[in-house]
This record gives structure tokens, C-alpha cells and sequence, in this order.
């Protein structure tokens, strides 16, 4: 059932850009060079399957004795088509490679529903994450009482003369720099490392996106890289705040890195800038932003019935 699927690679961000438009997704996961960085072959690789008319992202998982196929989204679109094969599909993998349940990793409310109606009790859902969603023009203009505390820490990395400037092929070795601190600082083991890998795979390649697909920025003080952040559209009224890192030892760096991207980001109606992991850190940095609403993302689980 997978034969013509092909590795996901930089130059598939057209192909995947064109599939997701045309279904007007918003999810956070449909940022293409999000799946272009997450596929990390071996151990983790992600490919796209285009089948009667619709179209799959798989994961393959090869590491530490587990090998297994999931999707990182339901197919798209969600046609009646397409619903057969993901049952067909649920039993391929139980009579061919002994795997009683497939995982599909990010749902939104719209597919659940579908889903749900079409397999009943074969499937079960979880709540994964909610997605935080901002006005970038509200967050760049700052104004009122509820963004006080927001606007103190901008105005005090202000006061430090930071540099905010695209990034440069020649910023990557103080990137890689600024992500092994930002590491130790922050233990290896915190839940808000997952993107370790993919953050290092867009810093490599993030030169091979097309600007209009993903822009990319740093902040210098006094001649340092201090902080850098990725973004773009994931569709026309909605981006995606993709990676944004920054040391953590400066007090209000990682909110100015944040209010100036939403700057740059002001044609859109909205930044998802995911979720937070249920890190009540996280959590607490993210509200300083004072989010406009929040994308509710679920995990779903077929088993063969």
C-alpha cells in the first residue's frame, strides 16, 4: 500500500504548501518546512504518498528496537476515498508487519469529527496540545494594561541595543553556538527540547527555503548572537511561529525575539505559535502574548475493528 511513497525533502515545500492550501488548514503541523526538518532518516524518516486522489504523510520509526509506521496527519483531503484506504490501511499493517494500531499524530477538530463519524469505537482521540494563536498587530503595538508586563521586558532588552537582522549563512556557527548553551542551560531532558533535532536540520538547510516559505532572523548584542527565530505562512491569513531560541540568561530576550517577529508577521490575521508542551513555564511565557484564541490538536489511535 506504500509503493510510490518518496522521502520528504526541502524541495517539496511547493507540493506540500499546494495540498494543505487547498484543504485551508491552520494547525501548526502545516507549516511545510516543519515536516521537510522533522524527517530525520534513519531513525525517523517522513514520507508523502499521492493515491487516488489524495494525498498521506507517513512517519517511519526505526530506533531503539522499535520499527513501526505512523501518520503525521490524516490524508488530505479527508474524501470518502480516502477514508477507505485508512482502513485498509489499519489492516495492512496488522496482517503485514504485525502492528496492531496506527497513530495519527496531529488531528484538528474539523478531521476528528470526520473521523470519529466514519470509525466509531475503532478510534480513540487525545488531546496533544492547544495552539496558541495571536493578532501580530496587537502584539507589535503593545497597548493597554494587559500587555504591561509584555511591554517591560521589550523596553528593557531595548535599552540593550539589540540588533534584530536577517540571518546569514555566515550566522550558523553562533547559532549552532547559542542552541548548545541554550541546552545545557536548560537540561536535556525538559520536554521543550523535541525540536533539537529539527531546529538543527533548519538551521543547515533553512538557505534551500524559498523566503516566501520561511524567513529567518537573529538579534545581536554588542557584536553576539543572542537569539534567532524562524517563521512563515502556513496558509494566506495564518503563519507559523516555527523556532524561536534565545539565551535564556538575558531577562526579556525571548519576548522581544517574539514582538518582533509578530512585526514582520503583521500582514497576517493570526501566528500560531503552538502549544506549551503543558509546561506550566511555557505556559506562563506564552499568555504574556495574550493570545486572541487557541487551536485545539488531538492524537488519534486506530486499532483494527
Amino acid at each position: 500500500m506504500l509503493d510510490g511513497a518518496s522521502l520528504i525533502e526541502t524541495g517539496d515545500t511547493g507540493f506540500l504548501r499546494e495540498v494543505f492550501s487547498a484543504s485551508n488548514k491552520s494547525s501548526w503541523v502545516y507549516f511545510p518546512p516543519f515536516l521537510c526538518t522533522y524527517s530525520l532518516p534513519p531513525a525517523r524518516s517522513v514520507y508523502a504518498l499521492e493515491t487516488n486522489g489524495f494525498s498521506v504523510i507517513i512517519q517511519y520509526i526505526s530506533r531503539g528496537g522499535e520499527d513501526r509506521i505512523d501518520l503525521i496527519i490524516p490524508p488530505l483531503p479527508l474524501s470518502d476515498c480516502a477514508l477507505e484506504w485508512l482502513g485498509e490501511f489499519v489492516l495492512y499493517l496488522s496482517r503485514c508487519r504485525n502492528q496492531s494500531q496506527l497513530r495519527i499524530l496531529w488531528v484538528d477538530d474539523e478531521d476528528k469529527n470526520v473521523l470519529s463519524e466514519k470509525f466509531g469505537n475503532s478510534i480513540e482521540f487525545q488531546v496533544k496540545d492547544s495552539e496558541y494563536l495571536y493578532d501580530p498587530s496587537l502584539n507589535w503595538n503593545m497597548k493597554g494594561q494587559k500587555f504591561r508586563d509584555f511591554r517591560k521586558r521589550v523596553h528593557r532588552v531595548q535599552r540593550l541595543n539589540p540588533v534584530f537582522k536577517e540571518m546569514s549563512i555566515g550566522d550558523v556557527g553562533s547559532a549552532y553556538t547559542l542552541m548548545r548553551e541554550w541546552r545545557k542551560l536548560q537540561g536535556r531532558k525538559n520536554g521543550f527540547l523535541l525540536d533539537w533535532g529539527y531546529t538543527r536540520l533548519a538551521l543547515e538547510t533553512f538557505h534551500q527555503f524559498s523566503q516566501k516559505d520561511l524567513s529567518v532572523w537573529n538579534i545581536e548584542i554588542e557584536g553576539n548572537l543572542k537569539a534567532f527565530a524562524m517563521a512563515g505562512p502556513i496558509n494566506m491569513t495564518t503563519a507559523c511561529f516555527f523556532i524561536a531560541k534565545s539565551d535564556p540568561r538575558i531577562i526579556g530576550l525571548s519576548e522581544y525575539l517574539r514582538w518582533r517577529v509578530c512585526g514582520e508577521m503583521r500582514s497576517y490575521d493570526l501566528v500560531n505559535d503552538a502549544g506549551d508542551l503543558g509546561i506550566a513555564g511555557l505556559k506562563q511565557h506564552k499568555m504574556k502574548l495574550r493570545p486572541v484564541g487557541f487551536n485545539t490538536v488531538y492524537r488519534a489511535v486506530m486499532a483494527v475493528g
